[in-house]
């Protein structure tokens, strides 16, 4: 049922920080070593390197469109860099200087950017005009607080930032009005991890308190806690459609989790162990397959049935 089916060894020349699996079955890392690298995925799940884009500075995420034509980066720079694959060059560029961005996230249409900011706000970016749309607050006091962590729903409804604080806010969003729908400070330390579940009623959270929570998005509630980490929580994903999500951590573990198990510490179903260093990514390839990246400079691939 968890099968590790390859693992490419030394993909960059430093530490990779972030992974996308892109609809037209490329993985694309992104990694200190200021490179995003695409891989060709081959039949037997090895991968190879088919093209790079050189980054001024360390790329500290890789989010790719649904098409799967365009793959976005940000950077230590301050800059976000959209490229567009299928010509294999760098289509825009948004400076969001002076202020860091982290963590981005694209709506479902590809038509708009959302991005973390070290002065707290959560910034979504115009790409047909590279300007800035909106700007949400979302300090939960008088301090702002460097977002780290921002999602977008599979359906383009909603908004997730998570902070250093481990304060996390959802937003709703429409054409017409962007309003904050929960603010969650169930998390005591850097929330670095968000995802939605396929559906979009889940929002799943990640932290450097080893902790994955799972809330309700129309109710706020929080509906289950998942712990089995012995460090940070780097990243989460949602794997296929039933409920499984998988997470990568500082402990060198990437964790399957179930959360139709009651959404407890017995949720976890399996535990890789195949990294060196802290998991930085993971990703779900829509086709029973997950990818994982980290500190080791390793891509691993999985094989996860049941999903």
């Amino acid at each position: 049922m968890f099968t590790v089916l390859h693992r490419k060894h030394d993909a960059h020349e430093d530490g990779i920080w972030s992974v996308a699996w892109t609809s037209t079955n490329k993985i694309v890392t992104g990694s200190v070593d200021e490179y995003v690298k695409v891989w060709k995925v081959k039949d037997s799940k090895e991968v190879e390197e088919e093209s790079k884009f050189e980054v001024s500075w360390g790329v500290i995420q890789v989010a790719a469109e649904k098409s799967g034509r365009y793959v976005a980066s940000s950077s230590l720079d301050s800059k976000i860099r959209i490229w567009d694959l299928s010509k294999g060059n760098l289509s825009q560029t948004i400076n969001a200087s002076p202020l860091e961005t982290w963590g981005i996230s694209w709506n479902g249409d590809g038509t708009k950017i959302a991005s973390g900011s070290k002065n707290g706000n959560l910034n979504i970016w115009n790409l047909s005009t590279s300007d800035r749309e909106q700007s949400l607050d979302t300090s939960s006091s008088s301090a702002s607080k460097f977002l780290l962590s921002t999602s977008f729903s599979p359906s383009s409804s909603f908004l997730a930032s998570g902070s250093i604080d481990g304060h996390v806010s959802l937003f709703s969003v429409s054409p017409s009005s962007t309003s904050r729908l929960h603010s969650f400070q169930s998390h005591s330390l850097p929330v670095r991890a968000l995802s939605f579940s396929h559906d979009s009623s889940t929002l799943i959270s990640g932290s450097d308190d080893t902790l994955i929570h799972l809330y309700d998005v129309e109710t706020g509630q929080l509906k289950g806690t998942l712990s089995g980490h012995n460090s940070w929580v780097l990243s989460v994903c949602t794997v296929g459609t039933k409920g499984m999500i998988a997470s990568g951590g500082s402990d060198k573990t990437v964790k399957i989790w179930d959360t139709r198990s009651g959404g407890s510490s017995g949720g976890c179903v399996h535990s890789f162990s195949e990294h060196e260093g802290a998991v930085w990514g993971v990703a779900y390839g829509e086709s029973g397959h997950l990818v994982s990246v980290g500190d080791d400079k390793s891509i691993v691939v999985y094989s996860i049935s049941g999903q």
